[in-house]
């Protein structure tokens, strides 16, 4: 069964046993997921991880232009509402509260 890791942090300075952990960590792994380029680039060039065995999801929501939101609310019928939206209602501690 192949083993896959996901770091969701790389240390660019890690001491001689934070080191050691990783390269054991990268070497029981069949692929590394990283969420950045630099993780990437600090798994090849601080711990020796070859580049073959990393791959790299980016982390958080891209960078997409502002859209004037009157524009989708004349698509859904909304113009005389207001609204709102949020994405981090994942959970029931994260509700809204009026």
């Amino acid at each position: 069964m192949p083993v896959v890791t996901t770091l969701h942090t790389v240390l660019r300075e890690p001491n001689p046993d934070q080191l050691m952990v990783m390269q054991q960590i990268a070497e029981l792994s069949d692929r590394l997921i990283v969420m950045s380029h630099l993780s990437s680039q600090f798994l090849q060039e601080i711990y020796k991880v070859s580049g073959s065995k990393i791959d790299m999801v980016p982390h958080g929501v891209p960078d997409l232009p502002f859209l004037d939101p009157n524009s989708i609310k004349t698509v859904l019928e909304w113009k005389a509402k207001q609204s709102c939206s949020r994405s981090d209602c994942c959970r029931p501690t994260k509700a809204l509260k009026t």
